[in-house]
Formats: C-alpha cells, structure tokens, sequence
C-alpha cells in the first residue's frame, strides 16, 4: 500500500479532494509528500468513484422535471416555450427545494439558444495533469465525449427533442458542467444545460407575517 501510495504521490500537480471534520470539503493543492490528514488512499478512491458518478446530474435533471412549478415534463417543452425572459422554476432534488433558471441568448452563429441553469448536487470531477483545455478564454476545462452512456435519462430528452449532436465540458474552478446540444432545424433553438452549485431555495411566502 505505501508503494503505491507513493507512486499517486509522485504524479505532478494532482488535485484531490479530502475529508476534513468528516465532511466532504474541496480542495485543490499539490500533492508532494503525503495524503491529506485523515484521508487513506481507499477513501481518495472511494470519494472520486462517487463524484465522478455522472447519474448524480441525470438524477437532478430527472426530479426537475418531475417537481417543477411551471409543470414541464421534459426539455423539448421548455425549448418551444420560448421565454425570451430570464424565468426561475421551483424545483425540488433530494428533497431540498432549489431554482432553476431558464433563459434565450442569440449565439453568434445565429441562433437562438435555450440555456437551462441547474444545481449540480457536488458533484465535482478529479481530474490528472494534462487533461485540461482552454475554453472561453480560460483554462481548467475539461472536455468529455461519452457522458451521455452514463445519463439515460438527459440521453432520452434530447433526442426527444430532435437534438442530434453534443459537446460537454467541466470547469474545475467553478466546478461547472455545460452539455450543449445542437438541432439541423432552422427555426428550433439549440440547447445550453448547465449544472453548477446552488443553494436552498426558501419561498418568500413562508416568511409572511400578519399586518
């Protein structure tokens, strides 16, 4: 185990993420000597196996459209809906009520793209030196091309929709995932899902008091 511990040790600029107090706290450093404190190498494993799970975005897409106040049901609803303003959807994921945010943007390839903004539920993605790009001038973007065998459920709407091609990325610093998805119809607008931390949402009704 020390052997191989070592060998992790000795990959240049490796993020990790530790455990600190027992609970799941980012951080990125510079691995040279050892492994944070408190943090064996079985739990390093164990805590990117579960963070690199990429169901944890499918779920959070999936109980949006199950729970959202606007009532859509999936994604080509809310792509013809057109909202030409910045709308919020209450939502519910794992019990905790959050909002999403839907908009339009004209793209500069003249289109009209539907961006849909949700949380991501931490989910964070340990990445190795070499593995990131630039992208809207800045780095620390990672590309990837097979998400969608691990997300049924988003795989399933967007052909639903009539989307026929995608690009994914993640920001490490943000800790961000865009999956843009691309339509041939003309008059149809092209799809932006992002998934990014949030935090509760509390209704400002349950605030209220008598006069």
């Amino acid at each position: 185990m020390a052997e191989k511990t070592r060998r992790l040790l000795q990959e240049s600029e490796e993020h990790v993420f530790y455990l600190a107090q027992g609970r799941p706290t980012p951080y990125r450093c510079v691995v040279m000597e050892s492994l944070p404190r408190g943090m064996s190498l079985s739990v390093y494993e164990e805590y990117k196996r579960k963070h690199h799970s990429f169901d944890i975005l499918d779920s959070v897409l999936d109980e949006f459209l199950k729970t959202n106040s606007w009532g859509y049901v999936d994604l080509s609803q809310i792509c013809s809906s057109r909202l030409t303003r910045k709308t919020f959807l209450r939502y519910v994921h794992a019990s905790i009520p959050y909002l999403a945010t839907v908009f339009e943007v004209n793209g500069t390839d003249q289109k009209v793209w539907v961006n849909v903004k949700l949380c991501n539920n931490s989910f964070v993605y340990v990445y190795k030196p070499g593995e990131t790009i630039e992208r809207n001038n800045s780095d620390g973007w990672i590309q990837f091309d097979e998400c969608l065998l691990h997300m049924p459920i988003l795989k399933a709407n967007l052909r639903n929709a009539g989307f026929q091609t995608i690009d994914a990325y993640y920001s490490y610093d943000d800790q961000r995932f865009d999956i843009k998805a691309w339509t041939c119809e003309d008059d149809a607008p092209n799809l932006v899902l992002t998934f990014e931390p949030g935090y509760p949402y509390r209704d400002d009704d349950s605030a209220r008091t008598e006069i």
